[in-house]
């Protein structure tokens, strides 16, 4: 069971971080890849890979194995993830990023997919 507190804490302190890093503010990178390290690493780590402490504590999904289409991609980066008793699993970005954003996005993490094995 994920600790709601300590996640809403991790939250809070996201912004934080990202100010004292220098990076952009708003969301605001210059590509999918900049764009998915201040925004999505914390959790799906840099490679997309789910093995940072606080995604093993909270079930984040393995990207390099996601499945999604495009659309579905980038609403639920959109729109954020939530349990099946409405607790949030993933926040939403919502109107945060442009659609130019979200299409680097989408275009990133489609990349961390593992190739298919050959037939």
């Amino acid at each position: 069971m994920t600790d709601l507190p300590s996640v809403r804490r991790f939250f809070a302190v996201v912004p934080l971080l990202v100010a004292a890093l220098g990076l952009p503010a708003g969301g605001r990178a210059a590509d999918g890849q900049a764009l998915f390290i201040q925004r999505c690493a914390m959790c799906h780590g840099a490679d997309g890979r789910a093995q940072t402490p606080i995604a093993k504590k909270l079930g984040v999904k393995d990207l390099s194995v996601s499945r999604l289409d495009d659309v579905a991609l980038a609403r639920q980066i959109r729109k954020g993830a939530k349990n099946a008793s409405g607790q949030t699993l993933m926040p939403a970005a919502g109107d945060t990023l442009s659609d130019a954003e979200y299409a680097a996005l989408v275009e990133f993490v489609r990349g961390l997919r593992k190739a298919p094995p050959a037939p």
